[in-house]
């Protein structure tokens, strides 16, 4: 036999999952919402970015005259900030390290510094 449901009865829900996020009880999550980044931080990375490549090349050719720009790139891209605040003191640190080096290098093999 079929039993009917009562019109004045609903018949029983399931329980909510405890998992479904923190307006039903579950865990919080710590993830903050990110700030779509700038043209002044993508200008920022990219600076920094030819600071590192400049050093590079710097320490093959001419240190004297390359790596200060390289590193005055790296300073303004430090002060630009943002995002790339990081890899602007990672390029001021290899810029400063590339410095030694080059000059190091230009003076053991009697190459031009300027």
């Amino acid at each position: 036999m079929d039993e009917a449901v009562p019109p004045d009865r609903t018949p029983a829900r399931a329980p909510a999952d405890p998992d479904q996020g923190a307006a039903r009880g579950g865990a919080q999550v710590s993830a903050q919402p990110q700030a779509a980044s700038g043209t002044a931080e993508t200008i920022a990375s990219f600076l920094a970015a030819v600071s590192i490549f400049a050093s590079c090349i710097a320490v093959a050719y001419r240190p004297g005259r390359v790596i200060p720009f390289a590193l005055l790139l790296a300073l303004l891209a430090a002060g630009i900030g943002g995002r790339a605040t990081r890899l602007a003191a990672c390029a001021i640190a290899f810029g400063g390290v590339c410095f030694v080096v080059g000059m190091a290098i230009a003076a053991i093999t009697d190459n031009p510094i300027f």
